[in-house]
């Protein structure tokens, strides 16, 4: 879909040890040599919670050792994960359990500076432990992970979700996030949220929104946002339809930068049969049927979709429903599942998805010949991820 490439330059620094003491030589133009040495610590580190994921906000190192600091290490203790941020707030996918903190360490040229004292105690509002066997039917696709609420009218969709970190290969790829509405069911779809491209190993992160298959709305094509957008950064997208008239809305919440437009589609027409929370990997293309190799998926971190809302029917709805027309949708190749969806909390209303490249095996499962008259026998077989 989206194709934009914009090259990128590195700053190229070689690092010394003296002792205990990291220094640096940075060439700066033509002004010589300069030595810098570590970050000093983050300060006064905060957390706030949100389903599936934390946002942690924290204060600028009073010293940056001499050198513009590259991003922020973000530890979550005592077991959870490592994530990187790249300005001074960022929100990180997380589903862990029990009392948890942060700590942050801010990167320079030299390396890892000093460690800032740990926030508060938090605990999460997302516990696996506490979620229900909500399991909505799965199928399987060739480039979009998430869920896919149908058989309604929908006429808005909305969600927040993280950033996720993209690690480039040499080949040109792209992966989208985003919610809309359409698309599946239907030849139109109307959507917005993140892409990031990958050329020549170097990822570019960007906002969008898109009308696919409305000629009217540029050309059909994606229209790139200018607001900055970094791995790490909590986005809220909305789509909306009035009678004819689009609404589509972007915000960055991190970075602290908005976008809303409105656009009319004469042709042809939306239906309106579908709402999608959706991770893709846009740049895969293939023939209808399987199996497909998809060697362009470039690996990323756990993608998290949370405040999960839509209006189906005139009715506000916040939680993804477990029922026949909902799906939860897998990208599955050559019998391996690469892009899985996580199984929704009690709630309904936040998910994440990642890629465990599991094989798709096969299961039995019983059912109620009553309630699911059949001439076979009371046990079937069906596909999954685990």
């Amino acid at each position: 879909m989206m194709r934009n490439r914009f090259p990128t330059t590195r700053l190229i620094a070689t690092s010394l040890i003296v002792g205990s003491l990291a220094l640096a030589a940075v060439t700066v133009q033509s002004k010589g040599a300069r030595f810098v040495h570590v970050p000093a610590a983050p300060r006064d580190v905060r957390v706030m919670v949100d389903p599936g994921a934390i946002e942690v906000f924290f204060r600028s190192p009073i010293s940056n050792g001499g050198d513009r600091i590259r991003n922020y290490r973000v530890n979550v203790l005592p077991n959870g994960p490592r994530h990187y941020c790249f300005s001074s707030g960022c929100a990180i996918p997380f589903t862990g359990t029990g009392l948890a903190r942060v700590e942050v360490t801010a990167v320079n040229a030299v390396g890892l500076g000093a460690t800032s004292s740990p926030s508060r105690a938090f605990t999460t509002q997302w516990s696996p432990s506490h979620s229900s066997p909500r399991t909505p039917r799965s199928n399987f696709d060739a480039n979009w992970a998430g869920y896919a609420v149908t058989k309604g009218h929908f006429t808005s969709t909305s969600a927040r979700f993280v950033v996720p970190r993209v690690t480039c290969t040499a080949r040109t790829t792209e992966l989208t996030q985003w919610v809309g509405i359409d698309g599946y069911g239907s030849n139109t779809v109307e959507q917005d949220g993140i892409s990031v491209t990958c050329a020549n190993g170097t990822p570019s992160y960007f906002a969008f929104y898109e009308m696919w298959g409305d000629l009217e709305a540029n050309d059909g094509n994606p229209v790139r946002l200018l607001g900055t957008v970094r791995p790490g950064d909590l986005i809220s997208a909305s789509v909306r339809s009035s009678n004819n008239e689009w609404s589509f809305l972007v915000t960055d919440l991190t970075s602290r930068w908005h976008f809303k437009t409105s656009v009319t589609s004469p042709s042809p027409a939306p239906q309106r049969v579908s709402a999608e929370f959706i991770l893709e990997d846009s740049a895969f293309s293939c023939n209808v049927g399987f199996p497909c190799v998809n060697d362009t998926l470039p690996s990323f971190t756990d993608a998290a979709f949370s405040n999960i809302s839509f209006v189906e029917n005139g009715h506000v709805t916040s939680a993804i429903p477990s029922r026949p027309n909902t799906y939860a949708l897998t990208v599955v190749q050559s019998g391996r599942c690469l892009v899985v969806p996580s199984r929704l909390p009690r709630n309904g209303a936040s998910f994440s998805v990642s890629t465990p490249a599991q094989p798709l095996v096969a299961l039995q499962e019983h059912f109620d010949p009553v309630t699911s008259p059949s001439t076979e026998s009371p046990w079937r077989t069906r596909s999954t991820c685990n």
